[in-house]
């Protein structure tokens, strides 16, 4: 029998990965586009900040944060520190 994940291993390890991510972004690459066509680079680091904490949400029953809410600064003023905020 094949054994199951455990979602929240998955999500912190996806969360590691996107910190790493963030460590080679460039603070005056918050306009530059992405694969996402609607969203540049500042909005998809406030997605993948906002998945965060709505998955943290989902696990603990009190979903609070909208995921597609890409809108303002990030938190921490740059990329790199933002990270901590994920």
């Amino acid at each position: 029998m094949a054994q199951q994940s455990n979602p929240i291993e998955m999500n912190e390890a996806a969360a590691q990965g996107f910190r790493q991510r963030l460590s080679g972004v460039q603070s005056n690459q918050m306009n530059s586009p992405t694969p996402c066509t609607e969203w540049d680079v500042q909005a998809l680091i406030n997605h993948n900040i906002n998945a965060t904490g709505f998955a943290e949400g989902v696990y603990r029953g009190n979903v609070t944060v909208n995921p597609q809410d890409v809108s303002g600064p990030l938190p921490g003023g740059t990329p790199w520190n933002c990270s901590t905020q994920a």
